[in-house]
């Protein structure tokens, strides 16, 4: 079966400066809300560490969006 989101995902890494930290970091924040774990956390360590790109931000929060369906953004009814 075909993942539409990773597909999607690895369009919007090819304008990122680090196509390989979006990906990672778009599986690890789609996983991690998939198993409804604590993605406030995810996201608040993600940002205090200095070190931390935008590439790997944005993936993060791709990953995260990947998760709702259409209904929760207003979509399909």
């Amino acid at each position: 079966m075909m993942d539409v989101a990773f597909d999607l995902a690895a369009d919007h890494s090819s304008s990122s400066e680090d196509q390989t930290a979006f990906l990672l970091a778009f599986g690890a924040g789609r996983s991690r809300a998939q198993h409804g774990c604590d993605v406030e956390a995810d996201w608040l360590l993600l940002k205090a560490h200095p070190e931390t790109s935008a590439a790997l931000l944005a993936g993060f929060i791709e990953g995260l969006a990947s998760t709702r369906s259409l209904a929760q953004w207003g979509g399909a009814r």
